[in-house]
C-alpha cells in the first residue's frame, strides 16, 4: 500500500494527526463519548506510538477529549447538570473578563477583536466550522488576555476547554439554524466592550450567556 505520509519530523507529524483526530470529532466521525485507542491511531497512521501520545496530549489540552487511567482516551461529553454548572460559573466569571476589559481596550485591542469577529461570519458563510470554532475559542482567549487577570485568564482557560471541545464533539455549529447569528453576538460582545462601559459588556455577557444554555439545555 502506498504510504499515506512523506517522512517529518515528530512535531509535525504530531500535529498532523492532531488535525485529523480534530476534524473527525468536529464533524460528528467521532462521537461524545466515544473511545479513542492509541494503537488503533498508531496502526491507522503507520506511525509509532510516541507522536500518537502527542497529538492525545494536544487535544486533551484544548478540550477535545479526556484520557482515564488503564482505560486510554475518550471523546469529551458533558451532561445537562454539568452545563448548568458551567454556565453558572462562567457567566460571573467571563462577566468579570468582560468588565476589566472595557476598562483596559486600546485600538490594537479592538482592531484584533474585530478581525475575530469578521472571522466568524465568513466562516459561517463558508460553512468552515473548524475556522469558526478556532476564531470563536480565540475571541473569547482574547478578551481574557485584554482583562490584565493572568489568574482570571487560567480560570476560564481550565474551565471552558471542556466545554469548548464539548460543543466541538457535538457538531453544535453544525445544528445552528442562522449562522450568522453567531458573529452577530460576537459583534454585541465586542461593541459594548468598546464602548469602554464595563457594566453594559458585563451585562451583554450575561444575557449572551443565558441564551447559549437555554439553547444547549434545550438539546
Amino acid at each position: 500500500m502506498k504510504p499515506i505520509f512523506h517522512r517529518l519530523e515528530s512535531a509535525t507529524l504530531s500535529d498532523r494527526i492532531f488535525r485529523h483526530v480534530q476534524e473527525a470529532i468536529m464533524n460528528g466521525t467521532l462521537a461524545p463519548g466515544e473511545r479513542i485507542h492509541a494503537d488503533a491511531l498508531a496502526r491507522q497512521f503507520k506511525v509509532s506510538h510516541i507522536p500518537v501520545r502527542e497529538a492525545l496530549t494536544h487535544l486533551e489540552a484544548v478540550g477535545l477529549i479526556i484520557q482515564e487511567p488503564h482505560k486510554g482516551a475518550r471523546v469529551i461529553e458533558l451532561t445537562q447538570d454539568d452545563i448548568r454548572h458551567i454556565f453558572e460559573i462562567r457567566k460571573m466569571l467571563e462577566g468579570l473578563a468582560v468588565r476589566l476589559a472595557a476598562a483596559n481596550i486600546d485600538e490594537p485591542s479592538k482592531k484584533r477583536l474585530q478581525s475575530l469577529v469578521n472571522e466568524i461570519g465568513q466562516a459561517a458563510k463558508a460553512k468552515d466550522f473548524l475556522k469558526m470554532d478556532t476564531a470563536d475559542q480565540e475571541f473569547h482567549h482574547t478578551i481574557w488576555r485584554i482583562s490584565g487577570n493572568p489568574y482570571l485568564y487560567k480560570i476560564l482557560l481550565n474551565l471552558l476547554s471542556p466545554y469548548f471541545g464539548f460543543l466541538a464533539s457535538k457538531g453544535y455549529y453544525f445544528r445552528r439554524k442562522q449562522l450568522s447569528s453567531v458573529s452577530e453576538v460576537h459583534q454585541s460582545i465586542l461593541d459594548a466592550i468598546s464602548r469602554g462601559d464595563g457594566l453594559e459588556a458585563q451585562e451583554t455577557i450575561i444575557r449572551v450567556h443565558n441564551r447559549t444554555a437555554n439553547l444547549l439545555l434545550k438539546g
